[in-house]
């Protein structure tokens, strides 16, 4: 089973609808009511779909039925019986002296050719009736009826009106009612309908009984009383209708606690300039002089710092985190780590060169006293000179770099790849044969004959033992998987 939230179901019932069209209507299936359906909660029916603009409204209403235009009063046509609407219609073309016959009425909305056009398309299946394409027809009324149906001819469906292909093969799509006036129509112009192929004829009882459905055309049917069993009437729950789908509610969730911003300060692990900048950009919410900040969003900046909840009390450091200026020199010494095995070999690829001098390891050399005389270069003691201060101890000891004398890695090749260039194949090659071809042999042509396929073990062969009748410069052996071309 699935769980799904009551505001998704809402969303996707709305979505449905909006995507709904006058022919989807036809195809909504009826379910009747029972204990299981519709969902209710707490006794009312859930999920309705409601309509709230009333011109949206009254478009889908009325796509229940419609009303026939030339009856006056207006006579209202159910949707759900196509076969009525037919047997109404065609009553019409038949009896109705405002309708020109010549003109072609459509058998569904009774406007005339070419104004109304089908195409029809073949049906699925070997024994199917032909469909109408409604992508290509024009027919305002794309009622989906049944061509089978509509051709078979019974008491209580007398009409049999249905489309079919013009017989004298012109391309038209016609009604069957139709069928003389098209043939007297300009496209064909014939006067006598002796001798033409006419494939539908009415019978006089389909005739008898057309007359009195257009007689009998304004008397609306009665529906039939059945026994209906007493039930309650469906109460719908307003709180989950799709009228709720579109609107946006506003409302405040007290499982969420209010947080306190102003117990909110800067992270131990943050610099203390950079909490000092977002502090002053927070209070004078004015971004900081920098190009970089000042391109960058004002939400982007406000993201880059993280905040903690204060405690009760300052934590164990106080105010001197913000004055640590980091390790001291004897610190320092302490945190250098000693290299490893791989460390050592990952400083050799990093300084290692060409020239180096790899008999003796080099050491560091250590910081003289300031007031401990200069080493002697080239046999003479340099004195340190009061005016000339010696250099600053260094904010950090580098590590010490062990030289061991090893074979240095060649550099691996960037770029883009070349193409390796063939090599020549010096030296003997023995042929299939057995025999040894040499070098001087290599050289006639008419002898041997060398196998252009890269990678070919062999190499060279006699022309006798390859069965070759002239010598070629391109050429696999069978190894390769060379063969002869067919001959054309």
């Amino acid at each position: 089973t699935y769980l799904f939230t009551s505001d998704a179901l809402l969303h996707v019932a709305s979505g449905i609808q909006s995507q709904l069209t006058s022919r989807d209507f036809d195809f909504i299936p009826e379910v009747p009511r029972s204990e299981k359906f519709p969902y209710r909660h707490l006794g009312q029916a859930c999920f309705v779909v409601e309509l709230d603009d009333r011109e949206y409204r009254g478009k889908l209403g009325g796509q229940g039925s419609f009303d026939c235009t030339k009856c006056d009063p207006p006579v209202p046509l159910s949707l759900k019986n196509k076969q009525l609407i037919l047997q109404h219609n065609g009553a019409h073309i038949l009896f109705d002296p405002s309708i020109n016959r010549s003109d072609q009425p459509c058998g569904l909305c009774l406007r005339p050719f070419p104004r109304c056009n089908f195409v029809l398309t073949t049906g699925q299946g070997t024994d199917s009736a032909r469909q109408v394409n409604w992508k290509l027809s024009t027919c305002l009324r794309q009622l989906q009826f049944s061509m089978a149906a509509a051709m078979k001819w019974s008491l209580k469906s007398p009409c049999t009106n249905y489309l079919i292909f013009c017989p004298l093969r012109c391309g038209l799509v016609i009604w069957t009612y139709n069928i003389e006036a098209h043939y007297r129509s300009p496209r064909h112009g014939l006067t006598s309908l002796t001798n033409t192929p006419i494939p539908y004829a009415m019978t006089a009882q389909e005739h008898a009984c057309m007359m009195e459905i257009y007689q009998n055309r304004r008397v609306q049917p009665q529906p039939r009383n059945f026994k209906q069993k007493s039930r309650p009437p469906l109460i719908t729950s307003d709180r989950h209708s799709t009228l709720l789908a579109m609107r946006t509610l506003e409302t405040e969730d007290p499982a969420i606690p209010d947080i306190d911003l102003s117990r909110l300060r800067p992270s131990e692990t943050e610099d203390s300039e950079s909490s000092t900048s977002n502090s002053l950009d927070s209070d004078n919410n004015q971004a900081p002089n920098s190009e970089d900040d000042s391109e960058m969003p004002q939400r982007g900046r406000r993201a880059t710092r993280r905040v903690v909840l204060d405690s009760e009390s300052e934590d164990e450091f106080g105010d001197d985190w913000m004055e640590y200026s980091g390790p001291t020199e004897a610190e320092r010494a302490q945190l250098v780590p000693t290299l490893a095995e791989d460390d050592i070999d990952r400083e050799i690829m990093n300084s290692a060169a060409p020239g180096l001098d790899h008999s003796t390891p080099a050491s560091p050399p250590a910081p003289a006293a300031p007031n401990s005389p200069a080493p002697a270069v080239d046999g003479e003691t340099v004195a340190a000179s009061a005016s000339n201060p010696p250099p600053a101890p260094p904010s950090a000891v580098p590590p010490p770099v062990v030289a061991v004398s090893a074979p240095l890695i060649p550099p691996t090749q960037t770029g883009r790849p070349q193409r390796n260039k063939k090599k020549d194949r010096k030296g003997e090659s023995c042929c299939d044969c057995g025999v040894v071809v040499t070098d001087a042999a290599k050289t006639d042509m008419t002898r041997t004959v060398e196998c252009t396929k890269a990678g070919c073990e062999t190499g060279w062969y006699h022309v006798e033992c390859v069965e070759i009748d002239r010598p070629r410069k391109v050429w696999v052996c069978k190894s390769c998987g060379g063969r002869k071309r067919a001959r054309r």
